[in-house]
Order: C-alpha cells, then structure tokens, then sequence
C-alpha cells in the first residue's frame, strides 16, 4: 500500500533516481545520460532544498517511488535559483561550447540550462504564478495515485492563497498532457513562440477550489 508524505532529507536520492527514470517523457532516460543527476539538478532538488514545505513524495514498500514539487512564487523562484542554486552548478559543470551546438549530447544540453535558465513567459506566470513537476514511476502509473498526489499539492497551494497554477510538458508526451487536462488543466496559448519545445496547461484559482 502507498502513502502521501512530505519530503525528507534522506529522500533526496531517491528523488534524483526517479527524475531520471522518467526523464524521456515518463520513460527511463537513464541511457541518455553519463551523469544521471542532471535532470534532477533542473527539475527537483531545488525544489526539495529550497522549499520542502511544498514537496510531497509517495512511498510504497518503504521506497519513494514518486513525488511532486514546486513553488507558488514562479517569479520569486526564477530569482532565487540564480542567486541560491544556479551558482554552485555553474562552478561544477562548464558550459558546452555553443558552435558546436548541434553536436551537443544530452548531459550538453542540460548543462547548458543550467547556465542560461529558460524564464518561464511573464505572461503565464503573472496568470498562473504557481507552478509544479510531478513524477511517478511506472509500477506507479495508471493507479490513480497521480490525481491523489495533485489535489493533495493543490490542497496546500490553495489554503496558502494560491491564484492559479501552470505546468510544462513535452508537445510529445501525449500521455502527460492528457493526465493535466483531465484534471482540469488547460492549454495556454501564449508563451509557445518563446519554447516551442514546451507545452503549457494552467488552472485557474476557482477550478482548484473545486478540486
């Protein structure tokens, strides 16, 4: 049986695992990468260490095997990560070369957002200014714990006064954006010419409330 719990210390690893276990559009991305924390750099350790109050992870045989995390802040957050974590990556990993761009590997590619973070639209974040990632494994998926595990982020968004929330997802991962949509996300036309690669949905604050 799994449960929903927040975050603790010692999940970090696991949290880092599964990024990139489900990193290739809910897939295993493991192969793609020489350093299999890259995804988790970008997506979920700065949201478990820098706000583990908005982080909540499932467990199942004593083993995370999901979690979603974010903020309600995206501006804010866009602002600390330069100032709290970008920093100390940038020292770790050097930026690829851009001329040879189109040569670049996925741990290039990844690296690369690390030194030039793409800013989500200030349109979308002034309209949806919270905004989430949430991953499950695949034993996982289908069980309906993913719906259980966002009302449950919801539940805290909302009772800390949240007025809407935005999520991005892959154009080519059909499965995730059909899991947003059914729970109430809807695609955000603007934003698209700026990361054509990103898919945006949001939900305003009175279709959380009914959640």
């Amino acid at each position: 049986m799994h449960i929903l719990r927040p975050f603790r210390p010692e999940d970090l690893n696991d949290i880092y695992q599964i990024s990139v276990q489900t990193g290739d559009n809910g897939r295993d991305a493991t192969a793609l990468y020489d350093d299999p924390k890259l995804m988790g750099h970008i997506y979920s350790a700065p949201y478990v260490l820098l706000e583990p109050e908005h982080a909540i992870v499932v467990e199942y045989n004593d083993q995370v095997v999901g979690y979603v995390v974010g903020t309600l802040d995206t501006q804010n957050w866009e602002k600390r990560l330069e100032l709290e974590w970008w920093p100390k990556l940038r020292h770790q990993y050097k930026a690829p070369n851009p001329a040879n761009r189109d040569h670049w590997t996925m741990d290039q590619i990844r690296i690369d957002r690390m030194h030039n973070p793409r800013l989500v639209d200030r349109e979308i974040s002034t309209r949806y200014p919270a905004h989430m990632h949430m991953n499950l494994l695949p034993i996982m998926q289908r069980r309906g714990i993913g719906t259980s595990l966002l009302k449950k982020w919801l539940s805290i968004a909302i009772k800390k006064g949240d007025r809407g929330v935005h999520v991005g997802a892959n154009p080519k991962n059909k499965d995730g954006i059909a899991f947003w949509q059914r729970s109430g996300f809807q695609t955000i036309s603007i934003g698209h010419k700026k990361t054509p690669q990103t898919g945006w949905l949001g939900r305003s604050s009175m279709k959380i409330a009914s959640t």
